[in-house]
């Protein structure tokens, strides 16, 4: 609670700056800029509530899913879409390659929007160092996929199971310089677990930063 608690202090001591500062009238001829700050900071504060109150549901097995056949590199690009804002208010750019892929995946799309954000968002936290973070959609014989890859200083081979643990964060960040609850990764995996697919860290096939990989029933045909 404690640990929830100090984050969720974060994004809100920055939407009241910066409410401030636009009633005071001291962000004239950049009102642009803080609308969209504004934005970001209410994105991040909701991601967190969503999360820490989703925890619950999920553990107490109340959080149930509709599954159906979503086309899944259009549902990746509305996401990034969406996250733009909390993405670029860190300076972090997104290459995004759908592949050209118009199949559908077997999926809750929310649940999903809802897993593949916290990765997201794991990745605008420990990767921001990189300044960049590349999104694809791929297949394989069985599946769909969709990887996130950051530039960061990445995830030790020991650690690449265990940052999936609830309330667990990699031992380089344990110190609180980075924000974080440890809840993000857990409900991620929990999620696309319960939707019949899988969520691993991997190496990057080269160069240095962290990649987490989705792996997701393709759509059943009509």
């Amino acid at each position: 609670l404690t640990t929830v608690t100090h984050e969720l202090k974060t994004p809100l001591a920055g939407i009241r700056l910066l409410g401030e500062m636009l009633a005071e009238g001291r962000a004239k001829g950049r009102e642009g800029d803080y609308y969209q700050l504004l934005v970001g900071e209410s994105a991040r504060l909701s991601l967190l509530i969503d999360n820490v109150l989703d925890l619950g549901r999920l553990e107490r097995g109340e959080r149930s899913y509709v599954l159906a056949n979503v086309p899944l590199a259009e549902l990746v690009r509305e996401t990034l879409r969406m996250f733009a804002p909390v993405l670029e208010q860190g300076g972090v750019q997104v290459e995004y390659d759908d592949g050209g892929i118009v199949e559908h995946a077997r999926i809750d799309r929310d649940a999903f929007v809802q897993a593949l954000v916290a990765v997201l968002d794991n990745a605008r936290k420990y990767g921001a160092v990189g300044k960049r973070v590349a999104v694809a959609v791929t297949t394989c014989s069985a599946a769909l996929m969709v990887s996130i890859r950051d530039h960061g200083p990445g995830v030790a081979p020991e650690e690449r199971e265990s940052v999936f643990d609830r309330f667990v964060r990699g031992k380089d960040h344990q110190h609180g310089s980075t924000p974080g609850v440890g809840i993000g990764l857990y409900l991620a995996r929990s999620i696309v677990r319960r939707l019949g697919g899988d969520l691993l860290c991997v190496a990057p096939a080269a160069g240095v930063g962290a990649e987490f990989r989705f792996t997701l029933q393709r759509g059943i045909a009509a």
